[in-house]
């Protein structure tokens, strides 16, 4: 199968640099900060550093100088000089940025080795393409799961969104075993976010004809960078009822996946509420030991202006997580069946398949 790279690469790379959000100079890895359980003196100073950091580069420019003035007072207090490790010190300071913030990817990052405090992902390192490559193979770029449901209805897990330059041959194969299907579920419950994987699958179930899916909007570049469907993708496109299952872990680009196709009315969502993690950014080491992750963008959807940044995304049908796929499926096959026009023989099948799914 040809490769999709060349069909997308503009759009996935623009997509890619956003989720991944390298941070400018201003916020670059400080590698000589003390460890921050070495004296209370020393960790007060990764305290402020952290403040600056986030005055910089948040996305947020009046949250930024909330977060930072409390910081700086409870620093001051001592707040933070009986916390008894590096490790305690990021949960706590994870829970108070978080208080204000509401921002679901903002977070410190403790690591025993220093080695490991920035993820490999966020390294610009000559051998991270060659890393990331072979996890996402690894990983199969994302897709756990792709088979028929009883009623000829289509089921794919995605687990992660992956990078389309990797892995898009791997969904065009695995959107061409499900063309034939009368419906599809896809099921997000358990994916946390990655990269720019979402265009190229809105593109096949919103069609090549253009629509514009977000802006990301750049507090540090002040600038705007829109991210459209993509011209074209391999094989058959996909217009049949779309069901997505989401839940408490269902994040960051997978919500923004559900987001945009749920407000444009292509798809109905199943499960529970999303984790809320809308903002984009990367991680700044602040200490040998720790860092933090920076939301330096914001999604924004053009018809609501806005995102679901601390509040996540409600279902349409709200469900024990254990029995959305049940939920879903049943409530498919009585969409498909309520159609007068319906196959005959589609219908029958359909009807066989509620059967069984009642027991």
């Amino acid at each position: 199968m040809k490769s999709i790279f060349p069909i997308c690469s503009r759009a996935c790379r623009l997509a890619i640099i956003i989720l991944a959000s390298a941070l400018s100079p201003a916020v670059r890895a400080e590698e000589s900060s003390p460890l921050p359980d070495d004296s209370p003196a020393e960790r007060r100073a990764v305290i402020r550093t952290i403040a600056d950091h986030l005055e910089a580069s948040y996305v947020l420019a009046d949250v930024a100088n909330e977060m930072a003035t409390s910081l700086r007072e409870r620093a001051e207090r001592g707040d933070y000089d009986s916390v008894g490790s590096a490790e305690k010190l990021a949960q706590q300071l994870t829970d108070e940025l978080r208080a204000i913030s509401h921002d679901g990817h903002l977070r410190l990052r403790y690591h025993a080795d220093p080695a490991q405090v920035i993820p490999t992902w966020n390294r610009p390192t000559s051998d991270s393409e060659v890393r990331n490559r072979k996890r996402a193979e690894r990983t199969n770029h994302g897709f756990t799961e792709v088979r028929i449901l009883p009623g000829n209805i289509g089921y794919l897990r995605l687990d992660e969104f992956g990078d389309p330059a990797l892995g898009g041959d791997t969904a065009a194969a695995a959107m061409r075993f499900v063309a034939g299907t009368d419906a599809l579920i896809i099921d997000l419950r358990q994916n946390g976010g990655g990269g720019a994987m979402g265009t190229l699958l809105a593109t096949y179930l919103l069609g090549t004809k253009p629509a514009h899916l977000v802006d990301f909007v750049i507090r540090e570049k002040d600038e705007t960078i829109q991210v459209w469907t993509l011209p074209h993708v391999p094989g058959p496109l996909y217009s049949k009822p779309t069901y997505i299952l989401v839940g408490p872990r269902t994040a960051s680009a997978a919500e923004s996946f559900a987001y945009m196709l749920r407000n444009r009315e292509r798809v109905e969502l199943v499960g529970q509420k999303t984790a809320g993690a809308a903002n984009p950014g990367g991680f700044v080491r602040v200490s040998r030991h720790l860092a933090i992750f920076i939301p330096n963008g914001r999604p924004v959807d053009p018809l609501t202006g806005t995102n679901w940044d601390g509040v996540g995304i409600a279902p349409d049908v709200e469900t024990d997580l254990a029995q959305a796929l049940e939920i879903a499926h049943r409530r498919v096959l009585e969409k498909l069946l309520s159609d007068p026009a319906a196959d005959p023989e589609a219908a029958e099948a359909w009807r066989e398949a509620v059967q069984l799914s009642r027991g």
